[in-house]
């Protein structure tokens, strides 16, 4: 699969991220994934 951008940059913060699922898509080790996803809640927190 290839990824393929279909959103423009603009001013502001973002409100959700997919920089876990593109870790996933380059196949990042499952440990590194579950670390992400928990701090990534935590500063959602």
């Amino acid at each position: 699969g290839e990824v393929i951008f279909l959103h423009e940059v603009i001013e502001g913060i973002a409100d959700e991220s997919y920089g876990i699922h593109v870790a996933k898509l380059a196949g990042f080790p499952d440990s590194v994934l579950n670390r992400a996803s928990e701090v990534f809640e935590e500063l959602k927190a």
